[in-house]
């Protein structure tokens, strides 16, 4: 179990390297933890979630804690109503970063009876999200199969897309009471599934469909949402033998699932007609007069979930007119920090609630168009800025190099003379006491720093770029920080990566002075192949292939920065870079260098552990 948290995450503006997961802590209360992101098994992906609804299912569970005398060990994670973004495809080709995507909860095993049957919704060998401990989708990632996701038309939101599981079941429901369209409908219950019912039964081409409710503002909703007519409960049944001439209704609904509107189903039910329990009741049993069923004929067909028809949902509202007409039921937005505020509200059906959905969020989207160049680092190299400029909607307003840096004077006026080659203004060697001023004068959207500037005024910079300040690191953090890391790597046995990091501005910080967020990790490829390796041979020729590859995956993160969508298979680079860590106990290979400032032979370290 992760840390629990009194508060949410601040505002954040590059790659999540944490997982917000809100669980069930208690009978009617709900807590954010904070985890790590789930690492997806070779079978499946990493989805962001971008929209959760609360369905009335996760309200017995926040009500009561359980079903019955079922009850779920607590903490519980829940949610099985997710849309998103593919972050991580993990080697599945038919999917790429950026993917919207709408994904089916249940993972059947696909071999059982059952589902070779196509009842996959009766497999016991499988697993539904949220239930049974397993992980649910109010969090910010999701491990699915790509069997579970279905790509998204642009016609369809989010949260539209999150609809399209209790439309899935509404279309299993509808599937199994045969409707058809000369039937005369009564919905007990006007919530998401009773209304998801409805759009269904209308594609169906049936016009007489009536919903009863409890709550004034559902039946006002119903009115609006286009029903014949909607009837408060305790004259429904009287009002509906009124409107069909005493016959009944030939089709009923139970989306609510306690023993008055279950009874209430059979009293307003034609001779021959047929009941469908949709509804999750909250006690073990409910309690009918089996002689209006009997003498009726009525059949009473249970329905448990759906049989895989998200593609069938998705396919049914690709249109505009359809899929706006669906996202009326999202009548409330709240983030995920508010989870246990949003519970509270779908439960005591308050401010004319049908639908509430849980937005995690994304990393903010950036404005980078304007960038500046302080120190020397790997974006001083001459390919670098080729590939910067490269990037059409860049432009490099200023560069310069710092006081005080232990580089040959040669690195730095190759860079003052690469700079005046492309025509990049170049402003000498600057004091960083007090250069911000300076340099928020220029409108920078982003600092990309080398690695002395960001260590001695990191705090300072990052304030004089609107955006922040960028830094390449060629090691993996945090288990690498070292001044010479290829080397470093190299003696430890550590991976040959790199980190490059964005220090946000104080307003987006969410607090945190010093944060640092990731926006690329990645792991030479060639480090794999063990001590034979290029990257093995000589710290100089590591330095060149990670700044190679750096170069090479400039365009994907700053396009990343851009858009918000970050490519998370880094996040394995990451678990790499952690695993390695030093020990504490592993004194024997402990190290420390001369200070930048210091005068020391080759800039070298004073090292144990190795003969």
């Amino acid at each position: 179990v992760g840390l629990l948290l009194g508060r949410a995450l601040g505002v954040w503006g590059a790659m999540l390297t944490k997982n917000r997961v809100a669980k069930l802590t208690a009978v009617r209360r709900m807590d954010i933890f904070i985890e790590d992101v789930p690492e997806p098994t070779d079978e499946e992906m990493l989805i962001q979630v971008a929209a959760a609804g609360i369905c009335g299912s996760d309200l017995h569970y926040f009500r009561h804690g359980g079903l019955g005398s079922f009850k779920q060990p607590l903490p519980m994670r829940m949610g099985h109503e997710p849309a998103g973004i593919v972050v991580d495809p993990n080697g599945h080709t038919e999917f790429a970063v950026g993917d919207r995507v709408a994904i089916e909860p249940g993972r059947p095993c696909l071999t059982s009876p059952w589902s070779l049957r196509g009842r996959h919704n009766l497999c016991k060998e499988g697993s539904f999200m949220g239930a049974q401990g397993q992980p649910g989708c109010f969090s910010d990632f999701v491990c699915v199969t790509p069997f579970q996701c279905c790509k998204l038309p642009e016609t369809i939101s989010f949260e539209g897309a999150a609809l399209l599981e209790p439309i899935a079941v509404a279309l299993h429901a509808v599937s199994l009471v045969e409707a058809k369209f000369t039937d005369v409908v009564a919905i007990y219950g006007g919530g998401t599934i009773g209304l998801c019912c409805y759009l269904i039964l209308r594609r169906h081409g049936i016009q007489m469909i009536y919903i009863v409710d409890r709550v004034k503002d559902r039946r006002d909703f119903a009115h609006s949402f286009g029903a014949t007519d909607a009837f408060p409960f305790e004259d429904a049944v009287a009002r509906l033998r009124e409107r069909t001439g005493g016959k009944g209704c030939s089709l009923v609904l139970d989306t609510a699932g306690d023993d008055a509107s279950f009874e209430a189903c059979l009293q307003c039910a034609a001779v021959g007609a047929r009941i469908g329990l949709l509804a999750i009741p909250e006690a073990d049993h409910l309690a009918y007069n089996p002689h209006q069923a009997r003498t009726k004929e009525v059949r009473i067909i249970n329905v448990h979930r759906s049989t895989l028809l998200l593609r069938e949902a998705v396919g049914l509202f690709s249109d505009v007119s359809a899929s706006e007409k669906l996202e009326r039921l999202v009548t409330h937005r709240m983030p995920l920090a508010d989870v246990g505020a949003a519970f509270d509200m779908a439960s005591g059906y308050m401010k004319g609630v049908i639908k509430i959905m849980l937005q995690p969020g994304f990393p903010a989207p950036r404005k980078i168009q304007r960038i500046g160049l302080i120190g020397l680092g790997v974006h001083s190299l001459p390919s670098f800025l080729d590939r910067l400029l490269a990037d059409c909607s860049v432009e490099v307003v200023c560069a310069a190099v710092v006081q005080g840096e232990q580089e040959e004077e040669s690195e730095k006026c190759a860079f003052e003379r690469e700079c005046r080659h492309r025509s990049i203004p170049f402003l000498g060697a600057l004091d960083l006491t007090g250069v911000a001023s300076q340099l928020r004068e220029l409108a920078c959207d982003l600092l990309f720093a080398g690695m002395v500037a960001a260590r001695r005024s990191g705090a300072a910079l990052r304030g004089a770029a609107r955006e922040g300040l960028i830094t390449t690191h060629l090691g993996l953090l945090p288990a690498n920080d070292d001044p010479e890391p290829a080397l470093w790597a190299t003696l430890r046995g550590l991976p040959q990566g790199a980190t490059t990091r964005l220090q946000v501005a104080k307003s987006d910080s969410g607090g945190q002075e010093d944060e640092e967020q990731a926006v690329d990790i990645f792991v030479l490829e060639e480090a794999a192949s063990g001590s034979s390796s290029p990257c093995r041979r000589s710290a100089r020729v590591a330095n060149e292939l990670l700044q190679a590859e750096v170069e090479k995956r400039l365009p994907m993160w700053l396009g990343a920065l851009r858009t918000g969508v970050f490519d998370m298979s880094a996040m394995r680079a990451l678990r790499l870079a952690n695993s390695h860590s030093l020990a504490e106990e592993d004194t024997g290979r402990r190290h420390c260098s001369a200070g930048a400032d210091c005068e020391a032979p080759n800039n070298s370290y004073v090292s144990w552990g190795w003969r």
